[in-house]
Parts: structure tokens; C-alpha cells; sequence
């Protein structure tokens, strides 16, 4: 199906799934420290508002591990964010 999104973007998806690309890359460039996550980790990061280095630091694991497509990875990822609170 096709799909615009809010900034016009037009994309297909086989899945119901809304978040564009494209926009998706535009958040890489203004937050490096999403660089790190691909595919259905970025956009579960993404959609819970984790567009920042600090929401991410602000928020309790056990909520980040309860997004749908974040596994151990991910959260050993910002595990190691948290204790070095930096930008890789």
C-alpha cells in the first residue's frame, strides 16, 4: 500500500507499519546516537520518542526493553551510552 507521511514523503509498505524512511534518516543526521539501530529497533525508538541522546539516558531500561523489537543488543547498547554518556 502506499502511504504519505506528514512531511510528504510517499513510500510503500507491505506492513501497516507508518514511520517513514526517509524522515526516519533525517533523525540519524540530527541525532547520531540513533546511527547505531537499524530497521525495527530505530522505529520502535523512534515512535516511543527516543529522538534524543538525553530521552534515552532519562528513561528506565525495563520501560525501553518493553518496546516491541528491542532485544539484548539494544539495551547493551544504551547500557554502554548510559555509563560512558556519550555519542559513539
Amino acid at each position: 500500500m502506499k502511504i504519505t507521511c506528514e512531511n510528504g514523503h510517499t513510500f510503500e509498505r507491505k506492513s501497516n507499519c507508518i514511520v517513514c524512511l526517509t524522515c526516519t534518516s533525517a533523525a540519524h543526521r540530527d541525532h547520531l546516537f540513533l546511527g547505531q539501530f537499524f530497521g525495527p529497533t530505530l522505529r520502535a525508538i523512534y515512535n516511543a520518542g527516543l529522538t534524543s541522546l538525553k530521552s534515552v539516558l532519562e528513561l528506565n531500561i525495563k520501560s525501553i526493553a518493553k518496546l516491541h523489537s528491542i532485544g539484548k543488543t539494544t539495551i547493551s547498547k544504551i547500557e554502554q551510552l548510559r555509563k560512558n554518556e556519550i555519542i559513539p
